[in-house]
Formats: C-alpha cells, structure tokens, sequence
C-alpha cells in the first residue's frame, strides 16, 4: 500500500506466510514502512525504513511451541541526500537486531554509517568518504564473534565536458578491520591508491 501526497511517499508492507512440513510447520509475519521525501525543490531528500520479521515456530500438531522458538530481527535504515550550491552530501544510517530465541540462538547486532561529502567546481569534483561499521554477537568469546570497520576515502573527479559520460577520477583510500572481542585480537589494515574511468550514461536509450 503507498500513500502519496506531492513529493512525500510512504510505503506500508505488511506479508504473512505458512509452511507445513512432514514433522514440523511455522509461520513468518513481516510488516515494513518505508519513507521518502523532498523539500526545498529536492534540495533535501530523505529517507526511511523498517522492517520487522517475526518467524514463529509451531510443532507437529500445528500447536504453537512460543514465539521464542523462532527468531526475530528488525531492520532499519535512514539517510539524505543534500545538495547546497556546490556542496553535496550523502548520509546513510544501517541497523540490523536479531533477538536471542529460547533454543540458544545468539543475539546479535549491525550497524554501519556511511557519509559522502563533494564540491563541484567547474569540471572538478574533490570528494571525501567515511564509513564506520560494526557487527557485535551476544557469543564473543570467539574471534569471529565481533568486527569491526573503519574506512576512509579522499579523491577528485574530472568531467572534461559538461554533459559528457566519461568521468575519471583519482582517489586514496585506507580500511582498517578489526576482530575479535572488542576488535582486540586482530587488526588488519590497508590502504590504495585508485585511477579509473566511469561512463555514467543510459546505455537502454
């Protein structure tokens, strides 16, 4: 179902599936909403979303066993593009929960952020990336149990001709990984340094 009213959107989902086995059935429900805006003459365009997913086990008999025998996770997402003048900026905001279920399933937890900032001066487009992001299990005793990631990028991108689908662009970037309890036990960091082409340009028409 989607609601429109000028340039704002939402998006309302909401599914229920049945599956019947041999020895075993269950039930998955999901219900998601989903936000997107404009204002200022699309000069601020944000958005949303979430998304819940319940899977509810049932036994043989097709008698509820409870909701903890299942799982659940939520998912959520938020973001905006901007553009100011020159200046653009893109921020997206990434978070994934699974709830711990009465079998001995663990909890566990992602999130990321990811920002871009860019000015455009004439055909010259220097750009600046930061990305964050970080996966935490209720079990972390282990080494792959949690990890974490920070990277950074800082580039130019130069359009000859405005209008003109080739793009090239010159760019450093460094990642550092860490694993383990509270990122301790292993780090692994690199970086590079990228030329390239893009062709940016509607290849169907």
């Amino acid at each position: 179902m989607t609601y429109k009213m000028g340039e704002q959107a939402i998006d309302l989902q909401v599914t229920n599936s049945t599956n019947h086995g041999t020895t075993s059935s269950y039930t998955r429900n999901n219900i998601g909403v989903y936000y997107k805006g404009s204002f200022a003459d699309k000069m601020i365009m944000p958005q949303f979303g979430y998304m819940a997913d319940c899977d509810q086990g049932y036994s043989s008999t097709g008698v509820s066993t409870g909701s903890g025998l299942g799982y659940e996770e939520t998912f959520v997402s938020a973001g905006a593009k901007m553009k100011f003048g020159m200046v653009g900026v893109l921020a997206e905001y990434l978070s994934n929960t699974k709830k711990a279920s009465a079998t001995g399933g663990k909890a566990d937890n992602v999130n990321s952020i990811y920002a871009l900032v860019d000015y455009t001066i004439d055909a010259w487009k220097p750009f600046l990336k930061i990305e964050s992001s970080e996966f935490k299990s209720q079990d972390d005793a282990t080494l792959a149990a949690s990890f974490k990631r920070t990277g950074m990028g800082l580039g130019v991108e130069l359009t000859p001709k405005a209008g003109d689908a080739f793009r090239y662009h010159l760019a450093y970037s460094s990642t550092s990984d860490k694993y383990g309890t509270a990122g301790s036990k292993e780090t692994v960091a690199w970086a590079q340094l990228t030329v390239g082409v893009k062709y940016a340009a509607d290849i169907l028409k």
